[in-house]
């Protein structure tokens, strides 16, 4: 089966790593709306890592270690048509989204930002799973 060439194959980039595991959960959580969003209202195919690894992770001993994920990520980055930043509180100190900004930016992959705000304006009158 052949993506439809309009189909834009989104990167959805935010702040994941903390000491608090509480703020880890609620990013995962924050994000895996966003990512609904995107598939949602702009019919885009959508890979979030911290939504993609996050269950994952838990069964690796190396959950933390920014080189194993970014290999991972690596190659993600490559085949998308664009990067979204999802602007969660502290996206702009992350290592790892500033990582992914700077490898797009290598690439000529567009960069562009998702406010939080917007995800929950979406999320408006819909149920809770």
């Amino acid at each position: 089966m052949n993506i439809p060439k309009d189909v834009k194959r989104i990167y959805l980039a935010s702040p994941y790593s903390h000491p608090d595991p509480d703020i880890m959960i609620s990013r995962f959580e924050e994000v895996a709306k966003a990512t609904a969003y995107m598939m949602d209202e702009h019919k885009a195919i959508v890979y979030s890592p911290i939504v993609h690894s996050h269950i994952v992770a838990k069964y690796l001993d190396n959950h933390l270690d920014h080189e194993f994920w970014l290999t991972q990520d690596r190659s993600h980055i490559a085949t998308c048509d664009e990067l979204v930043v999802y602007k969660l509180h502290g996206w702009d100190k992350s290592f790892g989204v500033s990582w992914e900004i700077g490898l797009c930016n290598g690439l000529g992959i567009p960069v562009s930002y998702l406010e939080v705000d917007e995800v929950y304006e979406w999320l408006k009158g819909k149920e809770e799973i």
